[in-house]
């Protein structure tokens, strides 16, 4: 993985905290809320570094543009991983 993206992270514009939904309706924190607990510590760090590496470092968990995500941005991370892509 050489840490570059074939997707344009100037498309990934973090949420300015005032903009972000509420906690009840964040995505990724409804998602969490939706694991077992057990699971929560390393699917918020996943989260986390997910955000990281397709925004380029701009976003956290908290500020990624989730709803913005598209299959474009998941390929890409797979690409990036070293994952490949899904057959199907």
């Amino acid at each position: 993985m050489d840490g570059q993206l074939p997707v344009q992270q100037a498309e990934i514009i973090p949420v300015p905290s005032g903009q972000q939904p509420p906690a009840d309706r964040h995505p990724a924190l409804v998602y969490l809320a939706s694991v077992a607990p057990g699971t929560r510590p390393s699917v918020r760090s996943g989260l986390q570094v997910v955000a990281e590496i397709l925004s380029g470092g701009r976003c956290d968990l908290f500020s990624f543009p989730w709803a913005s995500l598209r299959a474009q941005h998941t390929l890409a991370l797979r690409e990036a991983s070293g994952l490949g892509a899904v057959a199907g």
